[in-house]
């Protein structure tokens, strides 16, 4: 593996990974379309994307809601799970 492996799928992963991938994956169009209320759950210190995907990503949804979880890499339900399941489960009360 190492590096010459490594970056360039890093690379890739940032340009075209994920839910809000800034060409192949994005969703805005579809997203105001979301009837249902929405949890965007979210850390702060990602390696693959920014807060502001989760902010533009929050703002298409009608009845979405944003949690930003501080101090968190990108696999938060590992690396923050009690405050990921508090937040999951306060908002899964909040609208069942």
């Amino acid at each position: 593996h190492g590096k010459d492996h490594a970056e360039p799928l890093y690379n890739q992963c940032r340009n075209y990974g994920g839910a809000y991938g800034k060409t192949i994956f994005d969703l805005r169009g579809l997203l105001p379309s979301a009837a249902c209320p929405t949890l965007v759950l979210y850390p702060d210190r990602s390696f693959l994307f920014g807060v502001e995907q989760a902010v533009a990503f929050y703002h298409h949804l009608p009845k979405g809601e944003l949690a930003i979880l501080p101090g968190c890499g990108h696999n938060t339900y590992e690396e923050q799970p009690k405050e990921y399941t508090w937040l999951a489960l306060d908002f899964l009360k909040r609208h069942h």
